[in-house]
């Protein structure tokens, strides 16, 4: 019964991510998501999935550092250059991906404002569409916050103690490798997140290969 459960967690996560993302790429009113979640739960794997699948249909993408992004922002400021520069150069692409914009823009009000507003200016183009990645929720950045009106939103969740055991379990089989069960125990205890699991995972599975 519990297998079940977690399958079927895993296939409702999976659902709703990808009608999610599908519906993300296809709508024309909302250009903008935002996916959160603490590290290790799946974001970059998740973003670099929208990303191939944009780049098969020949889109231009831009990943940018949310740290990267403020900074030609500031240059552009100091060297007396409009914003607009910057929202023209971003309205090039299909896609502008900002990274990590809780740690550059955490209780900065007035700079959460203007990013903001740099990303309404970039989607009035009605072919930019912009991705904002964190790790805190979107109610931690006010200023930033958006409306669902105007944002899709996904969350991703750290695995739970019987996922763990069940993705260990997956990959085994896949490899076709036999862990001890206390092994996989002490693997599942052992990680925080899904890069620590498969990091452990794969440090098993290599001593196990050399015999």
């Amino acid at each position: 019964m519990k297998q079940l459960k977690i399958n079927n967690f895993k296939k409702t996560m999976k659902k709703i991510i990808k009608e999610t993302i599908e519906n993300f790429t296809d709508d024309d009113l909302k250009n903008i998501l935002w996916i959160y979640g603490r590290t290790g739960c799946g974001k970059t794997k998740l973003v670099n999935s929208l990303i191939k699948k944009l780049k098969k249909e020949n889109k231009r993408i831009c990943p940018l550092s949310a740290n990267r992004f403020l900074h030609i922002a500031v240059k552009l400021i100091i060297n007396h250059e409009p914003l607009t520069s910057l929202i023209s150069r971003c309205q090039n692409y299909d896609l502008l991906v900002l990274d990590n914009i809780d740690i550059e823009l955490n209780n900065k009000s007035y700079t959460q404002k203007e990013i903001k507003w740099i990303v309404f200016e970039i989607i009035k183009n009605k072919k930019t569409k912009v991705v904002l990645i964190s790790e805190k929720r979107p109610r931690k950045l006010p200023n930033l916050r958006l409306h669902t009106e105007d944002c899709y939103y996904i969350r991703l969740k750290l695995p739970e103690y019987n996922l763990k055991i069940n993705l260990l379990k997956n990959w085994a089989r896949k490899k076709d490798i036999l862990i001890p069960e206390k092994i996989i125990i002490n693997i599942a205890k052992a990680s925080k997140n899904l890069f620590q699991l498969k990091g452990l995972f794969n440090k098993e599975n290599g001593v196990r290969s050399l015999f």
